[in-house]
């Protein structure tokens, strides 16, 4: 007998892939429709172990967009040949998609003024035989939507196990009810969720120079609302949604596409980011260098050194990458370099029998760039929003430079370079982001660090009774900030 694992492998590689795509909508009035049913056919399935079941929104890439974003920008009258070929990058063995339209009527009907109702033409296309292996043409009312899923449902299987499917079965009547009074506000108010449920192409305006859809206004609903007045209906099943999901969702004035995207936010996504600034506080440095030289012999008598870790103001640039964690939080690692201000000054004095005369032998004041490497979290509340607040928060390792970096030490000084100091800080950002499309984001953060670890001053005293002009260091600030400004890539489904 195989082991349990190998049979969970081997019933994993022997599932059938199947996408659930769009559907053709030959009126617009239709899209409530086209949005509801991909979810109502895709429930029979999606429980199935034998079936892999995949939506447009799991390929990632198609002629350079994501699938769910080619498949709704493909015009009406070719979702089939779409589906098709999103189905093959896919890798799908079989796609269900239809068409939405008006029921025809016959001439008697239509010269007698019957209006028309709506019907489905529900299909299995076969991927690799390029062809619609089984359809069905049925009338389309909300009480047999669950129906036809369950007929399709039972077509896809058959065809997955290589036997013949059923012949396409009607739906049920539907029990005749008595008419209720009609309220012609409540009846407004019902249509207008009904177009603004679709997005696309009903209930969404689109910009024809634009990328993408706008947002549209509808009337704004709570969750209170939506459980009274919908009752048993629960429209957010069909979306495969939650009831507050639902209200948020519907409150955004975005289609559904666009606002599941969007409520993704950083969940399971890769973000590189850039950025540049200026900031003040312990980020500058002093080495101050003083030695005694015996006036007569040149004899070296005593040195002093120290290397203090002192205030100033620089520049200061970054790169860091995150991985998200929930909708609105990632972790982040981080490298930076931040600039400021390198101070060297080293005297010698003559010993003489008079007394010491001091020179100066080098004064300068030239940058370095403090390098840190840091590890923390990043928190976005509001994925939806265009503009969100931002904060980040965590650990850095920073690192200063040498006096080697900057100046030569005289020769004959016996003056030390000390070691580039190393400190340990934390550091808090609060800050603001701003969508500028689906992959980026311009964002502004005002960086507050404290340093725990690092920044005293490190001496090396061997001054004896020769050396008369030392100066004790100081410690640095505990504190710094600054502003910093970038720009934020999001890569992933």
């Amino acid at each position: 007998m195989l082991p349990s694992f190998l049979v969970i492998i081997a019933a994993a590689q022997a599932q059938v892939p199947v996408l659930i795509s769009e559907l053709e909508l030959q009126d617009p009035a239709h899209g409530a429709i086209g949005i509801r049913l991909p979810g109502v056919l895709t429930k029979p399935l999606i429980s199935r172990p034998d079936l892999e079941v995949l939506l447009p929104s799991d390929v990632p890439y198609i002629q350079g967009v994501r699938g769910d974003a080619f498949i709704r920008d493909c015009p009406a009258e070719q979702v089939l040949g779409c589906t098709f070929d999103l189905a093959e990058v896919a890798q799908a063995r079989w796609a269900v998609t239809g068409i939405v339209r008006w029921e025809r009527l016959s001439e008697e009907d239509e010269e007698a003024g019957v209006e028309p109702g709506v019907e489905l033409e529900l299909s299995v296309l076969d991927i690799e035989e390029q062809a619609e292996a089984w359809s069905l043409l049925a009338p389309h009312s909300r009480e047999t939507e669950a129906f036809l899923a369950e007929r399709v449902a039972e077509a896809v299987v058959a065809l997955a196990a290589g036997e013949q499917p059923p012949q396409p079965e009607a739906p049920p009547e539907p029990e005749l009810e008595e008419p209720e009074e009609q309220d012609p506000e409540r009846d407004l108010d019902s249509l207008q969720q009904e177009m603004g449920e679709v997005g696309h192409p009903g209930g969404v305006d689109y910009d024809l120079d634009d990328s993408g859809p706008t947002r549209t206004l509808r009337p704004p609903l709570t969750l209170e609302q939506l459980l009274e007045e919908q009752g048993d209906d629960e429209p957010w099943e069909a979306l495969d949604l939650t009831p507050e999901d639902y209200v948020r969702w519907w409150n955004s004035g975005w289609d559904l596409v666009t606002w599941r995207d969007r409520a993704q936010g950083r969940r399971g996504r890769v973000l590189f980011r850039g950025w540049g600034g200026a900031g003040w506080g312990p980020r500058g440095a002093t080495y101050d260098g003083r030695y005694a030289i015996e006036d007569f012999t040149r004899d070296l008598l005593a040195t002093y050194t120290y290397q203090s870790v002192d205030a100033s103001l620089g520049s200061s640039v970054g790169l860091g990458i995150g991985v998200g964690l929930t909708p609105a939080l990632e972790l982040e690692l981080f490298f930076s370099r931040e600039g400021g201000a390198f101070q060297t000054e080293i005297s010698k004095e003559w010993v003489t029998a008079d007394g010491n005369e001091t020179e100066t032998m080098v004064s300068s004041d030239k940058q370095q760039g403090s390098l840190q490497a840091g590890l923390g979290v990043r928190l976005a509340p509001l994925p939806v929003s265009d503009i969100r607040p931002l904060v980040g928060a965590g650990v850095a390792l920073w690192r200063g430079s040498t006096v080697s970096a900057h100046e030569n030490l005289p020769d004959g000084s016996g003056l030390p370079g000390l070691s580039a100091p190393l400190g340990l800080a934390v550091h808090l950002a609060p800050g603001v982001e701003y969508r500028l499309n689906r992959s980026a984001d311009a964002w502004l953060q005002v960086p507050l660090q404290g340093f725990l670890v690092g920044g005293d001053p490190q001496v090396d005293d061997q001054s004896g009774r020769y050396l008369e002009d030392i100066v004790t260091p100081s410690s640095g600030p505990p504190f710094g900030a600054g502003v910093v400004a970038g720009i934020q890539l999001r890569t992933g489904p």
